[in-house]
């Protein structure tokens, strides 16, 4: 494994971890527990749509935010405010 190339050096990497078999057990494992609890997870919201429209436009707002939030900081730490 001595390319150069960042892509096959990841394909090398993929062929000898796809070989791996405990390494396929715990992924399999892992995927049958997350798709255990998944449907217990949506359970919780009587109206699964709406819960995500509101995270959506939670992350929007959030986003939309962090640029000036981010400016706010620089300045307070710039001027000794956040001190």
């Amino acid at each position: 494994m001595t390319n150069t190339d960042p892509a096959s050096d990841f394909q090398d990497k993929s062929f000898v971890k796809a070989a791996d078999l405990e390494h396929r057990r715990k992924i399999n494992f892992n995927i049958g527990r997350y798709n255990a609890v998944v449907p217990q997870g949506k359970q919780q919201f009587q109206e699964l749509h709406l819960a995500r429209e509101r995270a959506k436009n939670i992350k929007w707002r959030a986003l939309e935010t962090l640029d000036a939030s981010s400016k706010d900081l620089k300045w307070l730490s710039q001027n000794g405010a956040a001190k």
